[in-house]
């Protein structure tokens, strides 16, 4: 599956900000999908695996809409 404009921009302004699995919510791939992306591209992360964020938190990404616009604000 190819990776449009929008998704890779989005994947380099938060990546290393939120984890890998909200990233992959909010664009509709995998985690494993991302963190390829993410070191084809060149990106490191600073956040631990071991970040553990409540699912019901990368649940609502998704019902309340957010785009890269207000995770970036």
């Amino acid at each position: 599956m190819t990776w449009n404009y929008n998704q890779t921009k989005l994947l380099r302004e938060q990546h290393g900000k939120i984890p890998c699995v909200a990233i992959g919510s909010l664009l509709g791939k995998s985690p494993n999908a991302v963190i390829e992306k993410a070191h084809t591209m060149g990106l490191s992360s600073n956040l631990y695996h071991t970040v553990e964020i409540p699912l019901n938190t990368i649940v609502n990404f998704k019902t309340k809409k957010y785009c890269p616009r207000r995770l970036a604000s």
